[in-house]
């Protein structure tokens, strides 16, 4: 991601819209699919696919974890198809992220989710 403020690791992630989570998270896919991992997003383009005010990291961020968590097949009993269902982002948007990316916990993460109706 490009042209935003430094994303410190400790840095909490705001709730988030699940809306904007998923139109985030199937842009990196498409992205991912068209040119491999690694590629740089900018903001610009993230924050297109957001509601307006937003805050873009925290958007990104959850999105990106996602993508790990899809990936490694962990959200597999959540899967509709190549997608994750509707749940996973509704959780994701609001799961607690108080200690930045590098404090997710993932276990939590799927503890709510199994709790999700």
């Amino acid at each position: 991601m490009a042209e935003t403020e430094p994303f410190e690791s400790d840095t909490p992630l705001r709730p988030v819209d699940a809306e904007d989570l998923a139109r985030v998270w199937r842009l990196i896919q498409k992205v991912v699919t068209d040119h491999g991992k690694g590629v740089g997003i900018d903001a610009r383009i993230i924050s297109q696919q957001c509601s307006p005010g937003v805050d873009v990291n925290a958007v990104f961020f959850r999105a990106a974890l996602l993508q790990h968590l899809f990936e490694s097949g962990l959200l597999n009993p959540w899967r509709e198809g190549d997608e994750p269902a509707s749940s996973i982002f509704r959780v994701a948007a609001i799961f607690p992220i108080e200690k930045g990316v590098q404090g997710f916990d993932p276990e939590g993460f799927i503890e709510q989710l199994r709790s999700e109706k």
